[in-house]
């Protein structure tokens, strides 16, 4: 078909390693002998992600560090005798790195158009929903145990809270788990190692959207739209731990910013103050006590990965809707750029 939306069909290269110190904005990290230069970044095309390395590697392990969004000024940190690489990503376009030096005060870079034709994705006006994977773990000095029914109770709560946010943008159905066994067994576990990979902050930005790792699991997502009608589906998993009285020791220091505290929120709120840059890895750290999440949004027409996000929480009552509420707002951050407005669903369909 002539318009088709261009993906690459590799997974995204894992360029993060392990523990998430906090997801919250960081400063640049300061070194003995470090020097300051304020400088204006630019691209053409304006609004393109800016990512900060110490080393022409921009692929190499170990932390993101994210400037932001083009066009920006802000004040770079140069460790002593060294330069730092620019990565820029726009949807669209080829990536590009660039070296600058203390002495620099501006640049601009020309970002290049990939080759071939290249159609946006179509927004999402029927979002499907499936039961999040939402596992509890009673943890004492002697033993843990998972508490099935209590994952199960909190699952229902958290989809009820997403709908119930989501209804009044995106018109809302639900999966059968028991009629869509078959087809969410291979989307499941895609989906699983995209949560894992996919990085929530440059999603938007790169190239090209990544797939759905395999066939099956596209082809499950397409036999979903054609059974359910929906352009999307949306996927929750995550893992509760509550310590006993005797455990309990603040082994988890991470929450010290609030109850909310998810990749997508901390970057825009760092993005917010202009001055800050966000430090990240892709990976959640594990962790004693406390809830983690992981979202996924899938285009049930093509299999790619059209949004995602995920964060930590300390160890919250999620059976208190004003709770999960509060959760479930921060870790949908972002989710409405990809969806369509009920009114437009509503014009499209009075369409000859």
């Amino acid at each position: 078909m002539k318009n088709q939306l261009r993906f690459d069909d590799r997974r995204q290269p894992t360029a993060i390693a392990l523990v998430l110190v906090a997801v919250v904005a960081f400063s640049w990290p300061a070194e003995a002998g470090n020097r300051n230069a304020e400088i204006r970044v630019q691209s053409n095309p304006p609004g393109a992600l800016v990512s900060v390395f110490l080393s022409a590697d921009t692929a190499e392990g170990g932390r993101v560090t994210v400037a932001g969004e083009t066009p920006l000024t802000k004040t770079f940190r140069f460790p002593k005798k060294h330069n730092l690489w620019l990565r820029f990503e726009k949807a669209g376009f080829e990536p590009f790195v660039k070296e600058i030096g203390a002495q620099t005060s501006r640049i601009s870079v020309d970002l290049m158009p990939l080759a071939g034709e290249l159609i946006q994705p179509a927004p999402v006006m029927v979002l499907a929903l499936v039961i999040p994977d939402l596992t509890v773990i009673r943890r004492g000095f002697a033993k843990e145990r998972e508490d099935e029914s209590a994952g199960v109770a909190a699952a229902g709560v958290i989809v009820r809270v997403i709908s119930d946010r989501l209804a009044g943008v995106v018109e809302i159905v639900e999966v059968d788990e028991d009629g869509d066994f078959d087809i969410l067994r291979p989307l499941w576990r895609d989906a699983r190692s995209q949560m894992e990979l996919v990085d929530p902050i440059r999603l938007p930005y790169l190239p090209v959207l990544p797939l759905l790792e395999s066939r099956a699991s596209r082809a499950a997502a397409v036999e979903l739209a054609e059974r359910i009608g929906a352009d999307a589906v949306l996927f929750v998993a995550g893992k509760a731990n509550y310590e006993t009285g005797g455990m309990k020791a603040g082994k988890i220091g991470i929450m010290a910013a609030g109850t909310a505290s998810s990749y997508a929120s901390g970057y825009s709120s760092a993005m917010a103050g202009g001055s800050d840059f966000f430090t990240y890895n892709i990976y959640l750290p594990s962790f004693a006590e406390g809830l983690g999440l992981e979202a996924l949004m899938i285009d049930t027409r093509s299999g790619a990965i059209r949004w995602a996000n995920k964060g930590m929480w300390k160890p919250i009552p999620l059976d208190n809707p004003e709770v999960a509420d509060a959760v479930v707002a921060d870790l949908l951050s972002g989710i409405e750029t990809q969806l369509a407005t009920k009114n437009s669903h509503e014009e499209h369909e009075e369409e000859p």
